[in-house]
């Protein structure tokens, strides 16, 4: 239990069930609108006055009082002017709450949020000339884009500690997006959070094979995620590729499919030089492969093409083949399969034991 750093709270859940979850000792809660969290808690937050409670949801300026009343941490400032009104009514309340600024890392002209190359001088805007107790950042990734390069864009500017609750918060998001796209196809999903320990650890391990067999065979599309809330660097993967390798070892795949902004493998940055080209296949991964993956992708990224090469490395080694191919472009699945898209990966042969 000592593990959940915060439980996020509908606008319909009962007083007594939150009071029962505070009896079993947790104490950092989350409500998406200031409105409705008011006529709740205070009461709460009265009898138990070491709760703290997180604003998730958006803030409108018209309720800036109620939430300075009742919430420790704003976790939405997305935008100067709302800065600018919680500056002003912090000095005539009788305390401050943290904040911490969301990041519109995908650029998405649909949401809110402060633009990444803004974000070091809208913080400084906020710390410096409006006095406002800025704690770390947010954001709320695309929902058809990896999650992992947006949540290292917000990592390499917070401390463990805050990473961990800003990806608790995330994560909540991240699956409802996932739960939406599959009920139009009638599908059924389910949420799996690992950290490297599962997948190396023999028990952790076989624990970890059949869950994921048993969803599979239901017929339950399992989402797999690091678990960031629990991890330390010690045991983070810190890439989405080398955990679905791992995965893909487990479950013995055929195939893993990684997802680029590029088409492929290529001998030099097609980014930067026209003349590049692309490797259609690898049979072995040599210091020629790791020279041409040198290079990073995307603005975000971790790594780039070299943590898809280390995920080669670890599905081919289990018998798994693996491709790399550009996530952009349409039935690239199909495209695969028939036209032979991609960077293909040759797996080694498969190890009885494996």
């Amino acid at each position: 239990m000592d593990t959940i750093r915060l439980i996020a709270v509908s606008k319909n859940q009962a007083v007594d069930r939150i009071e029962h979850l505070i009896k079993i000792g947790h104490r950092v809660f989350g409500e998406n609108r200031a409105q409705e969290a008011k006529s709740k808690w205070l009461n709460i937050k009265k009898k138990n006055p070491d709760i703290r409670l997180h604003l998730i949801g958006p803030l409108q300026t018209n309720k800036i009082k109620d939430a300075l009343t009742i919430f420790d941490v704003i976790e939405t400032i997305d935008r100067e002017r709302l800065a600018i009104k919680l500056a002003r009514e912090i000095s005539l309340a009788p305390k401050a709450p943290d904040f911490l600024v969301q990041i519109n890392t995908g650029k998405e002209s649909s949401k809110s949020g402060i633009y990444p190359e803004e974000a070091d001088s809208f913080i400084i805007f906020c710390q410096k000339e409006l006095h406002l107790h800025i704690k770390g950042l947010m954001c709320i990734p695309p929902a058809q884009e990896e999650p992992s390069p947006h949540f290292y864009f917000l990592k390499k500017k917070l401390n463990l500690d805050e990473q961990q609750a800003a990806a608790s918060v995330g994560q909540i998001y991240l699956i409802n997006n996932y739960k939406k796209a599959f009920n139009k196809k009638k599908v059924e999903i389910s949420q799996v959070l690992l950290t490297l320990d599962d997948t190396i650890k023999n028990e952790k391990k076989i624990n970890a094979k059949k869950t994921l067999k048993k969803l599979l065979e239901k017929k339950i599309i399992p989402i797999i995620n690091e678990n960031d809330t629990v991890a330390t660097d010690e045991i983070k993967f810190g890439d989405n590729d080398r955990l679905s390798a791992r995965v893909a070892e487990i479950i013995k795949a055929d195939l893993l499919i990684l997802l680029s902004d590029v088409s492929g493998l290529y001998d030099k940055d097609p980014k930067k030089n026209k003349k590049s080209r692309l490797i259609k296949e690898v049979r072995s991964i040599n210091k020629s492969v790791m020279k041409a993956a040198s290079f990073t992708n995307n603005q975000f990224a971790k790594g780039g093409m070299t943590t898809k090469i280390m995920a080669a490395k670890i599905a081919t080694n289990a018998g798994c083949g693996m491709v790399i191919v550009n996530g952009n472009s349409k039935k690239i699945i199909q495209k695969i399969f028939i036209e032979g898209e991609g960077t293909y990966f040759h797996p080694k042969k498969r190890k009885k034991n494996n």
